[in-house]
């Protein structure tokens, strides 16, 4: 499959994000293979987003290794039983850190009030979340600050 892929633009491109993405979260490190350790494989997985209508959205591309180097996992990555709480986990830190409260019945619901009393509720589910709003300023804010620290 990364032969074929690797002939085609738009599959180069979608490759070429997951490396930029792995390398501005820091998530691993490629460092020489440990005396006495086995490699685990990895592999390129391809996948198409499609929207509504059903027309390709985008195209994902997720990875796997360099062929002489080994990649030391420095954070939890998707694909792990540990990503999801290490998501949770960061997300939760972000929020609390820009005033967010966290709803003590729902874990995933968070709020944010301004001065005038106006509102932001964002409700995380897995890797996505929904917000809105009562001022449309809050809401460009807080869109704002999501697609400086998070991939968006």
């Amino acid at each position: 499959m990364f032969e074929e892929a690797s002939k085609d633009e738009k599959w180069v491109k979608a490759m070429d994000q997951e490396i930029d993405s792995i390398k501005k979260n820091d998530t691993w490190e490629l460092v020489d293979l440990p005396q006495g350790k086995k490699p685990i494989g990895v592999k390129w997985v391809y996948k198409t987003k499609l929207n509504a209508q059903g027309e390709v959205e985008k195209y994902k591309a997720r990875l796997g290794n360099e062929e002489t180097k080994v990649c030391r996992l420095k954070k939890a990555l998707y694909g792990l039983k540990q990503a999801p709480r290490a998501w949770y986990s960061r997300i939760d830190a972000f929020f609390q850190e820009y005033g967010f409260h966290k709803c003590p019945y729902e874990h995933t619901l968070y709020t944010k009030k301004n001065s005038q009393g106006e509102i932001l509720i964002v409700c995380l589910y897995v890797d996505d979340l929904i917000f809105t709003g009562s001022n449309a300023q809050m809401c460009d804010d807080f869109k704002m600050i999501m697609s400086q620290r998070f991939e968006m």
